[in-house]
């Protein structure tokens, strides 16, 4: 056992060693490039328009489901009679009663 620990201490060559040297300035080029490209990415002004995108967006989101939301109770209710369910939403469903009265007519 102790002849085969000696004979594979004795195939290491510089040729391996070099081999890892050039592996290991490569890996350190590689990590010198993601720690910049993270430091660039949490940049202060990068990360305020980030949350100010962010915000936007959320707020023009939840805009658009309130619409549709609101648009589909309101002709749930209507189709059952209630147009009073919550303030507003009457305007909303009459006003296009004029419009098909007014196409019916010819006008």
């Amino acid at each position: 056992m102790a002849a085969s620990k000696k004979s594979s201490k004795k195939t290491l060559s510089k040729e391996h060693l070099l081999v890892d040297h050039e592996a290991l300035d490569i890996l350190s080029h590689e990590a010198k490039l993601l720690r910049n490209t993270l430091e660039k990415s949490q940049a202060p002004g990068r990360r305020f328009l980030i949350g100010i995108m962010a915000g936007v967006g959320s707020a023009i989101g939840a805009t658009i489901i309130a619409a549709f939301l609101l648009f589909w109770l309101s002709r749930f209710f209507t189709s059952f009679g209630i147009t009073d369910f919550l303030p507003g939403i009457e305007v909303i469903t009459n006003q296009n009663q004029p419009t098909n009265q007014a196409i019916d007519q010819g006008l």
